[in-house]
């Protein structure tokens, strides 16, 4: 069986942007974007400048690709690495529980 439609009164409330960039835990010990990349590793604060928290949080992938964090396929996964890491970081979970290195490349064997 199919479940009936949900009606726009049954959809979850919206939360405030506010709501989600004020509750961080490590808001005492990161205060600037380029703290908050230099803490997620892999050397993104020398390659993305960004100075206000606002602008920080509007970055899209588009944005990124823009900024220069590469033209080669790679850059996909360095940019979805940095919005992965704004979102947990947004929703309140410390960055040493979720920044981490990339993998080594695979080896090939035969």
């Amino acid at each position: 069986p199919v479940p009936p439609p949900r009606g726009i009164n049954e959809l979850p409330p919206m939360v405030p942007a506010q709501a989600l960039t004020t509750s961080t835990p490590d808001a005492g010990t990161i205060t600037t974007p380029s703290e908050f990349l230099k803490a997620i590793g892999r050397s993104f604060d020398t390659k993305l400048e960004v100075e206000h928290w606002d602008a920080m949080w509007r970055l899209s992938g588009h944005e990124l690709k823009k900024k220069g964090l590469g033209d080669d396929i790679s850059h996909l996964h360095r940019d979805r690495y940095v919005l992965w890491c704004m979102e947990k970081y947004r929703n309140g979970l410390p960055i040493e529980s979720f920044a981490h290195e990339p993998r080594p490349k695979k080896t090939i064997r035969g």
